[in-house]
């Protein structure tokens, strides 16, 4: 399947699309600079770029007719699945709401439950998508961004009749009999034809109380308005493959996993899109990759992002450093920032690249030769796997939210992804395991009792657990697998009822008078309390720990297969990149000996003295595999501004005995000493690859 939309994605489809198939394609986003002309089709072809964008219904011909290759985007209306923040509309809602604080505010426009309006959305996707396929599209992508909301900004959608009708025949699907209903969500769910969707501000004012919390009426409609959202992007999706059954079929502008906004991704991913495009935030990569292995991923270089840490210089070394993490297609924000010509100008001699558009292109044309030989990205079998639980997100959106009372429908995509507790979490996690030589994998929490497990499961602050998942997690440990969590896992069930205890409070013998809580954690550095004590870690900025003035940094059980950090991992994920960080040293010296006391050691080990932190990428070839080596410092990337470093590869088991060839610019042959290590120069805004076969 992998190597079919790859395919599909790279091979033209029409003799009106260009005849060379491109393992890397780069296309431009039309956006600003000068108009479609036979001089502009040129120099895009002189930059090595081949394709560019058809929006909605905009006729193919605008590329074709220039001898283009091209992607058809927002086959759907814009305003069904996608606003912008400074849309009239949302405006207005978002406004209305906080003036009133009352339902009336709360219809979204279009409703995604309104019959007509899914009947209309099909129409327009399959005529846009039947004239892509025959103008020989490349892909198709149903819109861009999408969000039940705005993107992650937090409004209590929907609450139109045909909105309220579907969530009613939620709530009687989960609770069949009127006597659980009531249990389940207290007194305001009388009955299923009476119940209406809980609002934010009463979770909120509920989660600033202390516990024990009900909040399973405000996860009913929040899970609802993610069913709606998938299910409506779903029937888009299989009208485009029913109009275009030989075209790649997906959308652009995913983003991480969240309370608000529809992105639910195990439920947004059922229908197996073909291609994806993701904003790498909050480890939303990562769990897409796990979830839908058969998705190309096509990535954005903004290099006119004037707000981005990365532009203009770094923007080559993110290209990089997303290959190696699976994407294989770039698109090119935009086209006012690849040439020095004003917009709209249709000139008449060559056009002049600007320095950014040729180190863009020098960049692909790098990539495009490495991607000749590993065309097909799929992760290494990974013996760890970080749990993702959706219910856990939700939660830990609400008691983020309790710091911002009323104000919390402000709460939006910028600060949420910067501050969100849940989300530096995953991050921490994936970055700390990276660190450590690991290449961990995500596992959607509701996939815990039905798909094969890895070795370890990490728990990464999952507030919620349901019966289901904790007692799939426990049989795991019972049977020989092995667990590590930070916090306290399960405080609330599937539902997000609970407060009094863990799920998992006897599987790690916890001591409740030694533990820290998250009640009070602060992402802010001045919250920071550092521990000075043996076995140095990042604590809480609140230290609640009952009869013991020392709480213990974490606690062993299942005959030390389970290991419970009372700490927030969340805080590592910028203390790794400051020098010398007590704290980052004393977490990864706690828990590399624990993890290889258990686990085999990493098949390679990237070391340097650089002091940047390195990430090893293993992917399967040819019996043997690629190893995509790169620093580590996607959250900062001006780390990265500095000169080549060398860096040491330690090969482990049977792999010290491997042949090593360099395959970034070449097929150079490296040495492996009787130490099974290997040395090469890594330029830190790049990548080296190294193809590894015994």
């Amino acid at each position: 399947m992998i190597r079919l939309a790859l395919a599909l994605l790279q091979a033209p489809t029409s003799v009106q699309a260009p005849a060379v198939a491109d393992p890397y394609p780069v296309y431009v986003w039309r956006q600003g600079g000068p108009g479609p002309s036979p001089a502009w089709a040129e120099a895009i072809r002189a930059l090595g770029f081949r394709g560019t964008n058809i929006q909605g219904g905009e006729l193919p011909t605008t590329a074709t007719q220039l001898g283009l290759a091209f992607y058809a985007d927002h086959l759907a209306r814009r305003e069904v699945f996608h606003r912008d923040s400074n849309d009239p509309a949302w405006k207005l809602c978002l406004e209305e709401f906080e003036r009133t604080r009352t339902p009336a505010a709360l219809l979204r426009t279009p409703s995604l439950d309104d019959r007509k309006v899914l009947e209309v959305m099909r129409a327009d996707v399959t005529q846009r998508a039947a004239r892509a396929a025959a103008a020989g599209a490349r892909f198709v992508s149903i819109t861009d961004e999408p969000s039940f909301t705005v993107g992650a900004n937090p409004l209590d959608f929907d609450w139109s009749p045909p909105a309220i009708l579907s969530f009613r025949e939620r709530l009687r699907a989960r609770w069949p009999r009127v006597e659980d209903l009531k249990a389940a969500l207290g007194p305001n769910a009388a009955h299923h034809d009476r119940t209406l969707p809980f609002l934010t501000d009463e979770a909120v004012a509920h989660a600033a109380a202390p516990g024990p919390w009900n909040f399973a009426g405000w996860n009913a409609t929040r899970e609802s308005a993610d069913a709606t959202f998938a299910s409506a992007l779903a029937s888009a999706a299989e009208a485009a493959r029913t109009a275009a059954p030989s075209v790649p079929v997906g959308f652009l502008g995913g983003r991480p996993p969240g309370a608000f906004g529809g992105m639910d991704w195990r439920a947004l991913l059922r229908w197996r899109p073909d291609v994806l495009e993701i904003y790498d935030v909050g480890a939303a990569r990562e769990l897409v990759r796990a979830l839908a292995p058969q998705a190309a991923l096509i990535d954005t270089a903004f290099l006119a992002d004037a707000g981005a840490e990365y532009t203009p210089d770094l923007v080559p070394a993110r290209m990089s450093w997303l290959f190696a993490r699976g994407g294989r297609a770039t698109i090119l924000w935009s086209n006012a920032a690849l040439f020095d010509a004003s917009e709209g100008e249709q000139p008449r001699a060559a056009l002049q690249a600007t320095e950014g558009a040729l180190a863009v292109s020098a960049r692909a044309r790098a990539l495009r030769a490495l991607a000749e030989q590993v065309r097909v990205s799929s992760p290494a079998r990974s013996e760890i796997g970080i749990v993702v639980s959706q219910p856990s997100i939700r939660a830990g959106w609400l008691f983020d939210a309790r710091r911002d009372g009323t104000t919390w429908p402000r709460r939006f995509s910028t600060h949420e992804y910067e501050h969100s507790t849940a989300l530096a979490s995953l991050d921490s996690w994936f970055t700390l395991l990276e660190d450590l030589g690991y290449s961990p994998r995500a596992i959607d929490a509701r996939d815990l009792s039905s798909n094969p497990l890895p070795r370890m499961l990490v728990l990464p602050r999952t507030l919620a657990l349901s019966r289901e998942e904790s007692d799939a997690i426990r049989r795991h440990v019972v049977q020989g697998g092995y667990l590590l969590a930070e916090g306290r896992p399960g405080i609330l069930d599937g539902d997000l009822c609970g407060g009094a205890g863990g799920a998992l409070d006897d599987l790690f013998r916890l001591e409740p008078a030694k533990f820290v809580g998250f009640a009070d954690e602060n992402l802010e550095p001045s919250a920071l309390a550092i521990r000075s004590a043996a076995g140095s870690i990042i604590l809480e900025p609140q230290l609640r720990s009952g009869a013991s003035p020392s709480p213990s940094i974490a606690f062993a059980g299942a005959e030390d297969r389970a290991l419970l950090l009372n700490i927030s991992v969340a805080l590592d994920r910028d203390a790794r990149l400051e020098p010398a960080s007590p704290s980052a040293r004393a977490l990864r010296a706690l828990l590399r000996p624990w993890i290889e006391k258990h686990l085999a050691a990493p098949p390679i080990i990237a070391r340097s003295e650089s002091g940047l932190p390195l990430a090893v990428h293993r992917e399967p070839f040819d019996g043997g595999m690629v190893a995509f080596v790169t620093v580590n410092v996607r959250r900062r990337p001006k780390l990265a501004r500095r000169d080549p470093i060398d860096v040491t590869l330690e090969l482990r088991g049977l792999w010290s005995r491997a042949k090593a060839v360099r395959i970034d610019g070449g097929a150079a042959p490296l040495p492996v000493d009787e130490n099974g290590t290997v040395r090469l120069r890594l330029d830190p805004k790049h990548l080296a690859a190294v193809r590894f076969s015994l």
